[in-house]
Order: structure tokens, then sequence, then C-alpha cells
């Protein structure tokens, strides 16, 4: 598994966890995220506190692929949360540097598929 890689699995693994303080770790201070269909949300500040205002309930990630080429990283797979229907998501990420990556933005695709 090569850093890359390891970032956007160990960035999942933290949304999984609800560990914000790791989220926010592996991003960089000008981040934007951007949920297709939903809202676009730019700087640590207002990621960390949208972060904050998601749902609390537990949630499981199946990780199907995790895909890096260059500065730019994807994964796929299905979230389960707790009382919820099952999605389906997509992230596209950017990252910086090659030997200690951070996301410097990815934007999320997510359907409802139960």
């Amino acid at each position: 598994m090569n850093n890359k890689e390891a970032l956007i699995r160990q960035f999942n693994d933290a949304f999984e966890s609800r560990n914000i303080d790791a989220i926010v770790s592996m991003v960089t201070d000008n981040i934007s995220w951007t949920v297709v269909g939903d809202r676009t949300v730019k700087g640590k500040s207002e990621f960390k506190a949208f972060l904050n205002e998601m749902n609390s309930n537990k949630m499981k990630f199946d990780i199907f692929s995790i895909i890096t080429h260059g500065n730019e990283a994807s994964c796929d797979g299905e979230i389960h949360i707790e009382g919820k229907p099952k999605y389906a998501f997509c992230d596209v990420y950017k990252l910086s540097g090659f030997k200690n990556p951070l996301i410097t933005s990815f934007r999320s695709y997510i359907i409802k598929i139960e």
C-alpha cells in the first residue's frame, strides 16, 4: 500500500469511527469538500463545523476500491448507517505532496441504494 492509498484508508476509517480530530489532521488548511447536489464547504474551520453537524449514528464503511495516480485518488464503497438506508459512495480526492500527502479537496457522490 502506498502513502496515498494509506491516507485514503485512514481518512475513511476516521470517518467510520467519527474521529473528527483525525479527519481534520489529514486535510490542508484550505480544504474544499463538495457533497455533490448538497453543498461545498471550504477551509478547515467550516469543514470541521460541517463534520460536527453530520449524523452521529454509528456508521460502517465497506470500501470496494482505492485508486491513486499522481496527486489524485478515488475511493468507492457502501455506507451503512444505523437506522438509515444503505448508501453507495464515490469520493474523488486531490492530494498535496507524495511522501506525507494531505487532502486538499474532494468531491463526494452519494446515492441511496436501499
